[in-house]
């Protein structure tokens, strides 16, 4: 008999209710003609590429119009080439540690940091603070379009450009106001050659008209009755714009951009979870693409958590570190497209990762995969199973060390989830072994049994089910 093994996270206020928790792990559809309508497949590892030192934070990335690669480290700007070589600081900011935001217009990089803004000239190789007046100091985002920097005033509804081409040269009379609703405006995002101005609860959409005295003006009907509950939440994936949001009616949801009418896209179970974090104003995203799936990442630093939305399936995972017997904060904290390789830093540290299906660890912390599911009982007796099979790729022990003998550990919740009182191992099989399965024998269910598998071994993951046989005690 299968079990409802396959699909996504789905935990509500009461495991009783809904207990399917999916870590490190996403599910992937699998067409017609395979062996099972879709898997679990383990999240990319960390593979380490550059290490710019132990006691700063990567605060931000992006791949340079020059063919070179930048990154702010602490209060360093960096810059790597494209084939991967040696790291080179090249500027200095005032501020050490946050989230920067970055822009490039072809011949410069401008970076602001909350603090100020500074600018990297791709020809001349100068690093320089923006230094005129009407620049905005304290603004946290900088956006692009059609040769202009975009950022807006801090504590205000008005945003302004930079003279075209030129991130160092802002005119005072270059502004513009979100005024659809009196809230701030408070980040700047360009898609589809639209400029989208995120408010505390409302956004507003413009286009450039081309108008001589002020260029940008508001979108018929582009006015949106959420701002944003989180300023480095906003990003553009899959065709779309994705933010955690927030009104004047409720909390905070993850919205998927339709269009101007936003869909609500964090189910109950991911609402829920958020709701239980307190302030999300400190969460940050960030979106990428690997094998078909597109991945909005949505990281929250003070509740130690990571929610993962893929556009592919509509579905939910969790991602996390594992230390001391216990999921820990996942670590990344930006990512940029970079020579072919989805880079992304790390929060606490300098190191630069590459995402790789084939590395099995999260850099020097392993990767816990872990999947629990409800047992489709309805009956008030308990059921005792002749044997539970895991279908997965078997036969993934690596040559030595840990993972060349990988096992799996079961554990059986008979009370909705809230207690495990059991827990038991099997062998996912040496190098070669293969076409076993994971199994086993006489696992005592009741009506309300919660199953959960995880596996720490840095092998591969993949898993097409659960099986079981079993009869009533």
């Amino acid at each position: 008999m299968k079990t409802q093994f396959l699909g996504g996270a789905y935990v509500v206020r009461s495991p009783n209710a809904a207990a399917n928790r999916l870590v490190n792990a996403y599910p992937e559809q699998i067409p017609e003609g395979g062996k099972e309508p879709a898997a679990l497949i383990g999240c990319p590892g960390l593979r380490r590429l550059y290490y710019l030192g132990e006691s700063v934070g990567i605060r931000g990335m992006i791949a340079g119009s020059d063919g070179k690669f930048y990154a702010v480290a602490g209060n360093q700007l960096w810059q790597v080439t494209v084939a991967f070589g040696g790291a080179t600081a090249v500027g200095t900011l005032s501020s050490g540690s946050g989230p920067v935001s970055m822009a490039d217009n072809g011949t410069q990089l401008a970076i602001v940091d909350g603090v100020a803004g500074y600018t990297w000239t791709f020809g001349t190789s100068t690093f320089a603070t923006i230094a005129d007046p009407d620049f905005p100091n304290g603004c946290t985002h900088i956006a692009y379009q059609d040769t202009y920097g975009i950022v807006v005033d801090p504590g205000t509804q008005t945003f302004r450009i930079s003279a075209s081409n030129d991130f160092t040269a802002w005119a005072a009379l270059d502004f513009a106001a979100a005024e659809g609703d009196p809230d701030k405006a408070l980040v700047p995002l360009v898609d589809h050659r639209e400029l989208w101005i995120f408010g505390e609860v409302s956004t507003e959409v413009f286009y450039n008209s081309g108008n001589a005295d002020f260029p940008f003006e508001r979108v018929q009907g582009g006015y949106i009755e959420h701002g944003i509950a989180a300023v480095h939440s906003a990003v553009k994936l899959d065709n779309s714009v994705f933010w955690l949001a927030k009104n004047k009616t409720g909390g905070a949801v993850v919205l998927r951009a339709v269009g101007y009418q936003p869909q609500i896209i964090s189910t109950h179970a991911v609402s829920y979870a958020i709701e239980q974090y307190g302030d999300v104003s400190d969460a940050y995203a960030y979106g990428y693409q690997q094998e078909g799936h597109a991945f909005y990442v949505l990281v929250f630093p003070s509740a130690g958590a990571c929610w993962v939305f893929d556009a592919a399936t509509s579905l939910w995972h969790e991602r996390g570190g594992f230390a001391d017997g216990e999921f820990t904060a996942y670590p990344v904290s930006c990512h940029a497209y970079f020579g072919g390789k989805n880079l992304v830093g790390h929060r606490d540290n300098g190191r630069i990762y590459t995402l790789e299906l084939d590395e099995y660890a999260y850099d020097d912390q392993p990767r816990k995969v872990l999947r629990s599911w409800r047992i489709p009982f309805n009956e008030e007796n308990e059921v005792e199973t002749n044997e539970l099979v895991i279908g997965m790729e078997t036969g993934v022990g690596i040559t030595t060390g840990q993972g060349s003998d990988p096992q799996m550990m079961l554990r059986v919740s008979k009370d909705g989830g809230h207690t495990w009182p059991v827990e038991r191992w099997a062998p996912v099989g040496k190098i070669g072994e293969r076409g076993r399965g994971v199994r086993w024998r006489r696992v005592a269910c009741a009506a309300d049994t919660v199953l959960e598998v995880s596996i720490t071994d840095p092998v591969k993951v993949v898993m097409t089910g659960a099986y079981m046989d079993g009869k009533a005690l």
